[in-house]
């Protein structure tokens, strides 16, 4: 009984279907104060996937099968505008439970396109809740096989304390103040996928210790001591690469392990 997503106008112009030839084309979507909500449940799983499964997950196998697709379709929607959006994320799988929102996001993606060698075009902003900003950009082609993408996602000045839940999770502490910038750039290319993760965190300190079974085997408090400058200013790099075709490629646990590597390698030194 609980919302997953809505939109107050969804308009669009240019609609042009053929069902023989099997194309689409939409001259422009208009999407104005969209509100989604991707919630994670105690059991790990998310909200979005468990519904599509139980509403229409088989069936949708079903009708796919009826209709025989051994001709994809060509699709090309050369402006989707989006207005005064929010994403609403909440993580039920914490011991603490984390909720962030995503609003005033206002942007645009430009030709989404079936054909070879088409480039999608993203350009989207927004803030975390209502302060810190958020900022999509890059070229992606969504629609081919395998699909590939060179992006960048910023977030700038978030409130580390908004982030206890996980600190408290991974790291076995708490956070009391702090802000944190991202800049996350990622490659995809032939299921090869390249990621740049800079993180710098200004004045960060902890708060009081969380027991947590799921909390890092490392002396954390000696690590940031030693990465934090002259300045208070904690400033890293954690490449991750990886193939996505690999059933046992997880990027969470890439990072995962990129981090911890590194916070070894400086407690280490």
């Amino acid at each position: 009984e609980q919302t997953i997503t809505s939109w107050e106008t969804v308009r669009f112009s240019g609609l042009d279907v053929d069902l023989v030839e099997r194309q689409l084309a939409l001259r422009q979507v208009i999407i104005d104060n969209y509100s989604g909500r991707i919630h994670i449940a105690r059991d790990g799983s998310i909200n979005a996937s468990k519904v599509w499964q139980e509403e229409v997950g088989n069936r949708a196998t079903e009708i796919a099968h009826d209709l025989e697709l051994d001709r994809p379709w060509q699709i090309h929607i050369p402006a989707v505008t989006i207005a005064d959006s929010q994403i609403d994320f909440m993580d039920e799988s914490l011991p603490i439970t984390f909720r962030a929102v995503v609003g005033d996001l206002n942007g645009e993606i430009l030709n989404i396109h079936t054909d070879p060698g088409s480039t999608t075009r993203v350009d989207i902003t927004g803030s975390v809740e209502g302060y810190a900003p958020v900022g999509l950009s890059g070229t992606a082609q969504p629609l081919q096989q395998p699909p590939a993408l060179d992006l960048v996602l910023t977030f700038d000045g978030v409130d580390l304390a908004l982030l206890t839940p996980y600190s408290a999770t991974y790291a076995g502490y708490a956070i009391e103040r702090g802000l944190l910038s991202l800049r996350l750039a990622y490659t995809l290319d032939d299921n090869k996928l390249q990621g740049d993760n800079r993180i710098v965190v200004d004045q960060l300190r902890l708060g009081e210790k969380v027991d947590s079974d799921r909390a890092l085997d490392v002396p954390l408090e000696l690590a940031l001591a030693l990465l934090t400058d002259a300045n208070g200013v904690i400033d890293l790099a954690v490449p991750v690469s990886g193939d996505v075709s690999n059933p046992s490629f997880g990027l969470s646990i890439s990072i995962g392990i990129a981090f911890i590597n590194l916070l070894t390698k400086a407690v280490t030194a």
